[in-house]
């Protein structure tokens, strides 16, 4: 009998001892398991360890899914720029479009390292390109087209881009620079050719450039209108030499005038 129960007693308190820490391990596993966690993904807070791995796979499934879209998206994008790239740029250097005056239109740095004759090669490609923008802030408050009023300004602008005309190329002449470095002019020509009729027309203007205090970049201040050849003024406004109406084009004055 004494026996029996000894044995009785060893097997409650086996059973009890098995409970005991069966308990206490389930307790620490659910404590620490729906323990809130620190998350920087985008997912909530709340969400408790059991989900993390879970809620993780499914997120880097989704950037991974991500991913592989929004690279086919580069791959269509670059494509498209790619070939935008290629084009040749308007003032006729021979260089891209994206190498030669695309860098003054887009990068603020390139525009304050450019040489007066690159500014005038970009603001004829800016007319081509539907910049005005780069129009604006290569513009010398002291011109006479300066406007205060950026809005109306730039609108301005837009309202006179020449859509009627294609721009194949502006001829730089020369370039001179004043004795301190900080004025400039261009002598350029600068053709168009109007797209209904396929007529070249172009004139030729001295540009002068004033180097900005501020942050270095030369800015258009004034230009005076010349005859080109081929090409005589009438006016003020520029005329073909040979033709029989006598009626000088007023967008070639305009051009001039905003160049």
């Amino acid at each position: 009998m004494w026996r029996e129960s000894r044995a009785f007693g060893c097997y409650m308190l086996w059973w009890g001892m098995a409970l005991f820490f069966t308990t206490e391990w389930c307790s620490v596993v659910l404590v620490d398991s729906f323990q809130p966690v620190n998350r920087n993904d985008g997912f909530s807070n709340s969400l408790c360890k059991p989900y993390t791995r879970q809620s993780t796979a499914l997120f880097a499934g989704t950037k991974k899914k991500k991913k592989r879209s929004s690279g086919s998206s580069d791959t269509k994008n670059s494509s498209g720029f790619g070939g935008a790239a290629m084009e040749s740029c308007p003032c006729g250097s021979g260089e891209t479009y994206a190498s030669c005056c695309g860098k003054l239109h887009r990068d603020v740095n390139s525009y304050r390292m450019a040489t007066p004759e690159q500014v005038v090669r970009a603001r004829y490609s800016a007319y081509a390109k539907k910049q005005p923008d780069f129009l604006m802030a290569s513009t010398h408050p002291l011109n006479k087209n300066f406007d205060t009023d950026l809005k109306r300004w730039k609108n301005s602008i837009k309202e006179n881009m020449y859509d009627n005309f294609d721009m194949p190329k502006c001829y730089i002449i020369q370039e001179t620079l004043g004795p301190d470095d900080n004025e400039a002019t261009v002598q350029f020509i600068a053709e168009m050719i109007l797209r209904e009729t396929g007529e070249v027309t172009s004139f030729m203007e001295t540009s002068t450039f004033e180097r900005a205090k501020t942050h270095g970049a030369w800015l258009y201040k004034d230009g005076v209108i010349e005859a080109a050849p081929g090409i005589e003024i009438n006016n003020g406004t520029c005329s073909d030499a040979d033709s029989s109406d006598g009626k000088s084009p007023s967008m070639e004055e305009k051009l001039a005038g905003m160049l």
